[in-house]
Parts: C-alpha cells; structure tokens; sequence
C-alpha cells in the first residue's frame, strides 16, 4: 500500500494566470472539437488545430520577452526525439511519402504537446489548473454522449465525424430481437476515441471526489464521477470499460483516503442510473455486449495477425506511416472475411503493433522506451511527498495503456497531456540542474 503525504486539492488556485496558461487550457478544453472545423469549405482548419497555433504564437511571444520554459528529464527528451526521428524516416521511406508525412505530422505534433506541457510546469499551480479545464470538457462532452444514446440524435452535427461520416450504430441480433443503438461518441470522431477520453479524466475525478477538502466540491466532484462513468457505458466501447475499470483500481488501491466501500457504492450508483436510463433495446444491447462473445470480434485477431506480418516483411521501418489500411489486402490471408470490408481494418486495433507495423522496429522500441520512462517517473513519485499529484495521472495513463492494447491509440492528445503533466509533476519545482 502506498500512503499519499500531501494533497493536490489542497492548493488555492493563484489569481493572475499568464496568458501562455490561458492559451494551454484553451487548447485543453478545445481537445474533443478535434474534427470540427470553422468554416465547411475549409475543413481542414479544424477548432483544435486553431486553438494549438494560437498557444504555440503565445509561447514563441514569451520566449521573445525572456520566457524560460522547463524541459523534460534527459532520458525523457532523447526517447521522445527518437520518436520524432523514426516516424520521419519512416515517411520518408514510405510508398506514399505524401501520405506519410501528414501522420508523422501527428507525432510531432503531440512530442511537441508533451514538451510544451512540461515547459509549463513551474507556473503556479498549472497541474490544478490543467485538470480541471480537461474535466469541464469531460463534463460537457459527457452529457452530449448521454444525449445522444438517449435520443437517437446529436446536436448541431457534432459526433458525425471521422471515416463514418455519422454517428455510430451498434446492431446486434439479441434473444428479444434485433435492436439497433447509437453510441456515445459526443464529439469525438468514434466511440472508442470518446471512450479514451473518459477513461483518462476519471482517476482524476474520483481522487477529487474523496480528496477534496471542502465538501461541496467534494459534492461536485462526486456528480462529475457520476456523468463520466454514465457517458462510458453508453459508449459501449469494451476496450475502454476494461481500462477505465484499471484507472479505478489503481485509484482506489493506492490512495488509503478512499475508502473502497464508500468508492465502491458511488461508481455502483453511476453504473444502475446508466443503465436504468437507457433505451429499453439499449439494455438488451448491453446485456448482450457485455456478456457474450460478438461475431465481429475476430476482425481484431485478423489485424494482429495481419500486422504482425506487415512487421516481419518490414522490420527496419515498416510500411509507412498511416498506411496500415491501404497495406492490409497485400498482408491478410485469402480467406479472411474482412479483407473485403475497409472500415475493419482501418488499424491495427493494438496500439503497439500498429506503431510496429506502420513505423517498423526502430519507432516500436522508441514509443516502448518512452511510455517505460514516464510511468516509471510516475511510479517512483507515489510514495513522495508530491505522491498526491501523480496519482490521478498515473491511473489516467495506465487506464489510457491497456486500452491500447485493444486499440490503436498513439495519437490520441489525452494521452501525451497526461504523461506531460505526469512529468511535470516529478519535475515542476525545484528545477533540476540539468534543466537550469
């Protein structure tokens, strides 16, 4: 048992944020619009990617008027930047380099959230400040979630993005008959994704609603819990309930302030409403999901096995960057019944065989490394006297890496924000002498 000495909820939050803070949590907030773009006919300036370049002119605007930003333990910074390299090689040499530089866009992209989250980290109370702009985000992304599993319908077109262009259907033959629900994906491009989302911010969540020392918030927190858990059922995403299930464990098992009776009795209660709240088809839905094998669930043996063979025909560098799909007919046996259908295959469905495949080896054993440094970080950290801070963050991001296991995730921001702060937290304050 880990005993945590020190509270984060105990801090008050300082008056007069810099505007670089301002600009971080705006991003923060701005996380789940990911796909939602200003203007139809310039779909690819989307709201998210806005909000980042406006934070990354703030920040090039403070380091101009003499701005000293923190920087990521050694070990952490030559494993990122060996992520950075690798998936430019892999673009590089890549049948569709066009292709393969848009994604390793996206690597860069998040290494370079990692670091700007880190760089951050000495400005007062900016990990409080960080979760809790992530949290108003949950909340509101959570009731449009239980919107839309409750009524079929979504509100001003949000959560019809991605490759299905709609929101998502689970159709399932059951012993009362067919029945046909809409998942949660509020505005996240599919369920899954939404579900990711969820599971990282509910560690956070349920440490504040037994941590807190004013009980009101204590109160607040206890509802904020309550909506998460609720929207997570409704995203009928397994893979995220297993993680999800992981980051609550951890939360309860290392923190001796949570009681697991009293822990246990509220995510109960969160669970009966989901449930008694959905659609009556929704419930035989989620009986029949969540207690049988799905006849679909094969398609992930076939992309594990069908990567696996992408990686040993590519070792070095894989087959490029975002091209698992375009690759998967020239890899998957002749018999297999989704070699015909492109929306089962889009990825690996296994963040670290996706990364193996599409990057090969050298990519595979960066981002292994990297996620072994920062939980190792975090780990060491729980039993400090900063314990409190790492705990919620630790929980997150174990939550976020089994389900990784069963999806494709190395993309996803919640992630990279979490292990940020989670460095942040082992190197805020002091600075180290390396760093100054």
């Amino acid at each position: 048992m880990i005993t945590i000495r020190s509270n984060l909820c105990g801090s008050d939050m300082h008056p007069g944020t810099h505007l670089r803070v301002i600009a971080y949590l705006l991003f923060l907030v701005s996380i789940p619009l990911g796909e939602v773009s200003f203007f139809a006919e310039y779909a690819w300036l989307t709201v998210t990617k806005s909000t980042f370049l406006v934070l990354l002119g703030v920040l090039a605007f403070s380091l101009l008027r003499g701005w000293r930003p923190v920087f990521p333990p050694l070990g952490v910074v030559l494993a990122a930047g060996a992520c950075t390299l690798c998936a430019i090689l892999a673009a590089f040499f890549s049948s569709a380099p066009a292709a393969s530089v848009v994604v390793a866009g996206r690597i860069v992209s998040v290494v370079l959230l990692l670091w700007i989250t880190v760089a951050l980290s000495d400005e007062p109370d900016f990990i409080l400040k960080s979760l809790m702009a992530l949290l108003f985000a949950g909340v509101l992304c959570a009731l449009l979630g239980i919107y839309q599993t409750a009524t079929g319908e979504t509100l001003a077109g949000l959560g019809q993005y991605g490759y299905f262009g709609r929101m998502i259907e689970l159709c399932q033959e059951t012993e009362y008959g067919a029945a046909t629900v809409v998942r949660a994906g509020a505005t996240f491009d599919h369920p899954n994704v939404f579900g990711t989302f969820l599971i990282g911010l509910l560690p956070t969540a349920l440490y504040f609603a037994f941590s807190h020392r004013s009980r009101l918030w204590r109160y607040v927190y206890s509802g904020v819990l309550v909506l998460l858990l609720v929207a997570l059922v409704y995203t009928f995403s397994r893979s995220a309930w297993l993680g999800g299930g992981m980051g609550i464990l951890v939360v309860i098992a290392l923190n001796r302030s949570i009681g697991f009776r009293t822990a246990g009795l509220l995510i109960a209660i969160a669970l009966i409403v989901g449930v008694v709240m959905l659609p009556r088809d929704a419930k035989c839905v989620l009986l029949n999901r969540s207690g049988s094998t799905q006849s679909y669930d094969v398609g992930r043996l076939y992309s594990w096995h069908t990567a696996a063979k992408m990686i040993a025909s590519h070792p070095v560098l894989g087959v490029g960057l975002g091209r698992f799909h375009a690759s998967y007919s020239d890899y998957a046996g002749e018999g297999e019944v989704y070699r015909q259908n492109p929306l089962h295959h889009m990825d690996a469905h296994n963040t670290f065989l996706d990364v193996g495949a599409e990057g090969g080896l050298l990519s595979l054993a960066a981002f292994t490394t990297f996620l072994f440094l920062v939980l190792r970080l975090l780990l060491r950290l729980l039993s400090s006297d900063r314990g409190s801070v790492a705990l919620p963050l630790f929980a997150g991001c174990l939550a976020i890496l089994v389900q990784s296991m069963l999806q494709s995730l190395q993309y996803e921001e919640i992630w990279w924000v979490l292990m940020g702060l989670g460095l942040c937290s082992v190197h805020g304050v002091p600075k180290t002498k390396w760093q100054t």
